[in-house]
């Protein structure tokens, strides 16, 4: 890629009608991970989850965290929707952008606005 371009990455989070009508706020950290290995594992069911024995066998790392409230995304932006076993949920809607300049620039952007952001250095 080259300097200062971005790469947007549209992700998603589910809340528990519970927890979204709490009057906690709705943190939320997104990992940013690296590979010491010349060619990255993938994942084996698409989910994005791994777990840590995962992380310590292939030497993947955590380059930077991102935490932000999801309350600072608006209300309308949550979406009330109904799961296979029949128990309503919301769901929120963002992206993660990536820009590439000197610095690993990693924020949270709803509808261009940017909630939250976080830079790291290259190894």
């Amino acid at each position: 890629m080259q300097a200062d371009e971005s790469k947007r990455i549209k992700c998603s989070f589910d809340y528990s009608l519970e927890r979204y009508h709490s009057s906690e706020p709705l943190l939320h950290a997104s990992r940013l991970y690296y590979c010491e290995a010349d060619v990255a594992p993938k994942y084996s069911d698409g989910s994005g989850n791994i777990s840590p024995s995962f992380l310590y066998n292939v030497l993947v790392k955590v380059l930077c965290e991102l935490a932000v409230n999801h309350r600072d995304i608006p209300a309308t932006a949550f979406q009330l929707l109904r799961g296979l076993n029949g128990r309503k949920y919301y769901k929120v809607t963002y992206q993660l952008e990536l820009t590439f300049g000197s610095e690993l620039l990693f924020s949270l952007v709803h509808e261009g606005r940017i909630l939250g952001s976080v830079t790291a250095n290259y190894q």
